[in-house]
């Protein structure tokens, strides 16, 4: 009698705690990444991050609530209800302006369907008390691909005399940065930094940090973030041009469609390592079908290069960019 009791209470367990645990799993496997480490920030610094969610499941998910544990984060969702195979976020904000020191949250998001579960996710980070950022990113807003924007951050550290910002690391080849100490005494350091964003940006969002290497001994690497959204001015279509194999002096002919949200001009087309022939069009239009003639002039080898569509509307002059790969031999 006891003996099938335990069993009954067993086989009861099974029933009622399986399915929660199964509903963790689940919750826990809409999230690729769980824990971040914002690293050495500045005070005022603009620190975020996001915690991507792609529902995987067949049901629509709803979030009923994001909480943190701390007062240095704060933590929102992107959108609350995220349907079956689409994504979300959870965005946690590191709150630099009025923390410092090592600091770090539990973010508990709760989701209310297709079932109540709760996951935890994890950031940590050390907020500098003797550097300041101002403003605290580099925003470069909303500009038109081909455009040119400059932005200035003011770096004031506290400390001593000799601080100094040694190198900035950036891997993005279309931003340029320099920076000059404009202040120095006191146990004071005063630093501007310009980031130029240059006519090479490809359109789309950008999301990016460099990180101002200083001669710190303890803490020398701190992150700035670089934020901005390039619209495509210009389309073309292809978007690459892949020419495979062809001998130096041959002609390999393209057909591209250049569309510009307004009527334009077509003033030239350039390739580094090629002739490039066409017709321009005598008429402003808002799309534009070409037949380029393209000659390989450069050495022989694998070449990669950016074929570039220079426009002009109304007195404004723009560029849109393809790649060109091709195998150039040489002439028999």
């Amino acid at each position: 009698m006891c003996r099938s009791f335990v069993l009954v209470v067993m086989a009861v367990s099974s029933v009622v705690f399986l399915p929660a645990a199964k509903a963790r799993d689940w919750a826990q496997d809409l999230f690729s990444i769980k824990s971040h480490n914002f690293g050495t920030v500045a005070v005022g610094s603009d620190t975020t991050f996001r915690f991507p969610i792609f529902n995987n499941t067949n049901h629509d998910i709803v979030i009923g609530s994001v909480r943190t544990s701390c007062g240095c984060t704060t933590a929102t969702a992107e959108n609350n209800r995220i349907a079956a195979g689409t994504t979300g976020a959870i965005v946690a904000k590191f709150n630099t302006g009025t923390f410092r020191g090592q600091k770090g949250a539990t973010i508990t998001v709760v989701f209310n369907q297709p079932r109540f579960v709760e996951v935890r996710l994890r950031v940590d980070g050390y907020i500098r008390q003797d550097l300041v950022f101002n403003p605290g990113a580099v925003d470069f807003g909303t500009l038109q691909q081909g455009s040119s924007v400059q932005r200035k951050i003011a770096i004031a550290y506290a400390g001593r005399d000799d601080w100094r910002i040694m190198d900035i690391e950036n891997s993005l080849s279309f931003l340029r940065t320099q920076h000059k100490a404009v202040q120095r005494g006191d146990q004071r350091v005063n630093y501007e930094l310009l980031v130029t964003l240059t006519e090479e940006a490809p359109p789309g969002t950008l999301l990016h940090e460099l990180v101002l290497v200083t001669n710190d001994r303890s803490k020398p690497r701190v992150p700035i973030r670089i934020v901005g959204q390039v619209e495509a001015g210009l389309l073309i279509n292809p978007s690459v041009v892949s020419v495979g194999a062809i001998k130096q002096g041959e002609v390999f002919s393209q057909r591209l469609v250049v569309r510009g949200r307004a009527p334009f001009l077509i003033e030239s087309i350039r390739c580094e390592g090629w002739d490039c022939r066409f017709d321009p069009p005598t008429a402003a239009k808002a799309t534009h079908v070409l037949n380029v003639e393209m000659v390989p002039i450069g050495e022989p080898g694998e070449l990669r290069a950016p074929l570039v569509v220079l426009t002009t509307q109304e007195d404004q002059q723009q560029s849109a960019r393809v790649l060109v790969t091709a195998e150039i031999r040489p002439r028999e």
